[in-house]
């Protein structure tokens, strides 16, 4: 493939981003809204009120994810705009393209953790979902969600096994962009911080 074709197939995929990431954060931003609304206004005495966090959780890591989106979007159409100005002052262009800066050590290191904690909530959450609490003797899975008592009570992610496997596979989303982000910026410093900062705020939201 030719350097001109790679760039507009990447430029094109930078635009997608863009567009994509704003039509997800336009989406979940009122339906979070809504949800942190009725969260205050329906359970001001901290009374059960697992669907409104349930949607406020899921809007809120898809706002991350959309957001996540439009600023890689973005960087991708700044570095291939940098890339055209050299060519045209005849400077020297990078070889390798934005999307493919292999990170530094350190970066590979915190992908590497992350990564790992991905394939764990993964088996998590393949683990919940192939329970079957109808069947006898129960899973002590069963014994935990839409439990009322204990250190769960009253954690959404905990309402129902159906929340557990979502909340699951959207933290697996989050972790997945967190590794990937330092592929999309320039500098390591920010790589790392963008990655651990990603993961963890996908971590505190969802779980």
């Amino acid at each position: 493939m030719s350097r001109s074709v790679r760039d507009r197939a990447i430029a094109a995929a930078g635009i997608l981003l863009v567009i994509s990431g704003v039509l997800v954060l336009l989406v979940a931003a009122p339906v979070m809204a809504a949800a942190v609304s009725a969260i205050f206004d329906q359970c001001p005495d901290g009374s059960d009120c697992a669907d409104a966090r349930s949607s406020a959780a899921v809007a809120s890591a898809l706002a991350i994810a959309g957001l996540g989106a439009a600023v890689l979007g973005v960087a991708v159409q700044r570095s291939l705009s940098k890339n055209g100005r050299r060519e045209a002052t005849g400077e020297p262009v990078a070889q390798s393209s934005f999307l493919l800066r292999r990170p530094s050590v350190a970066e590979m290191a915190v992908q590497a953790l992350l990564a790992a904690g991905l394939l764990l909530i993964a088996s998590d959450a393949i683990g919940a979902a192939s329970v079957d609490c109808s069947a006898l003797p129960k899973d002590p899975f069963c014994d935990l969600w839409g439990s009322r008592e204990g250190p769960v009570a009253g954690r959404w992610i905990y309402a129902s096994q159906s929340t557990y496997v979502w909340s699951s596979l959207m933290l697996c989303g989050v972790f997945a962009a967190a590794i990937l982000f330092p592929l999309g910026v320039r500098k390591p410093a920010v790589g790392i911080i963008g990655s651990l900062g990603i993961a963890a705020t996908g971590f505190m939201i969802l779980t």
